[in-house]
C-alpha cells in the first residue's frame, strides 16, 4: 500500500473537518512574546490609570486577567 504524502495528508485531514461543520482560519495576531508588545502594554496600562476612574478600571481589567491566569493552570 502506497504511503499518503504529506500534502494528501493534510488534505485529508481538512476534509474530515469540513465533514465535521468546522472551517479553516488563519489569523496573524501580535506577537504577545516580543519586547515591543511588553512596552506598548506598559505604556497603555501606565496612561489607563492616569485618572482614579481609568486607575479603578484598570485594576479591575488586571484582576480579571488574573483569575483568568489562575484557571488556567
Amino acid at each position: 500500500m502506497p504511503r499518503s504524502s504529506g500534502a494528501q495528508l493534510v488534505q485529508q485531514h481538512r476534509d474530515r473537518q469540513r465533514a465535521k461543520g468546522l472551517r479553516l482560519v488563519q489569523l496573524w495576531l501580535p506577537d504577545t512574546r516580543s519586547r515591543r508588545f511588553a512596552a506598548q502594554a506598559a505604556h497603555d496600562i501606565a496612561t489607563l490609570k492616569e485618572t482614579p476612574e481609568d486607575k479603578a478600571f484598570g485594576d479591575a481589567l488586571e484582576q480579571a486577567g488574573l483569575t483568568d491566569l489562575r484557571e488556567c493552570g
